[in-house]
């Protein structure tokens, strides 16, 4: 369980619902003014809040774990449906809490419920359905849209007299040697480039790649084991036999960051 995550939420929606409780009763910004009811109207706002909020959240997230793949016509679909089915929860637990707590005897008129509570709950609805669209639908597929960018993406090069071009993917190890940079291929091919380790280290995909110390980037596929040395130092070897004439070596600094990246840990 993410507690840090669970926590930022709970203080999150407790500051909402102070803020939409305070838009019915200012004086609730008043601690001095405080008593019972207030403290329990409050109380009964933020548990509605939380409560539809994991309702809403519980729900799509099981949708996404039946459903692998969601086009946007049956994520709509689904946004709405959730959203009526919070929106059902929160008439039901408004309704009996003021039937049990105020013994109320007309909904509608002893209550700001359709005055006020209900639109205040469709437009957080709809603001909630917004950044789920966003979570779950546009995020994801720009990040796809960049991964598949930056999989496509080419590094011109040099051999000879030749200019080339090196599909990002064929890269098993990138390095600094006398003020040169140059790129091996997973087949055991050497370009010398004119970008720097900066360069091509920002056109990368992170996940995939690893900046070992100043002269070495290696692609995880181009990892065959590495080794522990004195100092908490690692040296690295790779799939293929490297054109690189120095011992690969990880620093003590870099080590924790380079095993965590090599394991995928979060």
């Amino acid at each position: 369980m993410n507690y840090r995550k669970t926590s930022i939420e709970i203080l999150l929606t407790f500051f909402i619902s102070y803020f939409i409780y305070g838009l019915v009763d200012y004086s609730v910004f008043s601690i001095s003014e405080w008593d019972q009811d207030k403290l329990v109207n409050l109380i009964h706002t933020w548990s509605t809040l939380f409560s539809s909020y994991l309702i809403f959240n519980t729900l799509l997230k099981s949708a996404f774990i039946r459903w692998k793949n969601i086009s946007i016509k049956k994520l709509i679909l689904l946004l709405f449906c959730i959203s009526i089915i919070v929106l059902l929860w929160i008439i039901n637990t408004e309704y009996l809490f003021y039937k049990f707590y105020y013994n109320i005897s007309s909904f509608r008129e002893e209550t700001t419920f359709f005055d006020f509570d209900l639109p205040i709950t469709i437009v957080l609805l709809t603001i909630g359905s917004l950044f789920f669209y966003q979570k779950y639908y546009v995020q994801p597929l720009m990040e796809e849209k960049n991964n598949a960018n930056q999989n496509s993406e080419r590094l011109t090069a040099t051999k000879g007299k030749k200019q080339v071009f090196i599909e990002i993917k064929d890269i098993a190890v990138v390095y600094l040697e006398n003020e040169m940079v140059w790129i091996q291929t997973l087949v055991g091919e050497k370009y010398h480039t004119d970008y720097t380790l900066s360069s091509i280290l920002s056109k990368l995909d992170t996940s995939l790649f690893f900046r070992l110390n100043r002269q070495v980037i290696v692609s995880k596929v181009s990892i065959k084991e590495f080794e522990k040395l004195e100092f908490q130092k690692l040296q690295v070897s790779l799939v293929v036999d490297s054109h690189y004439n120095k011992p690969i070596i990880v620093s003590k600094y870099n080590a924790p960051a380079f095993k965590k990246w090599l394991t995928n840990s979060a």
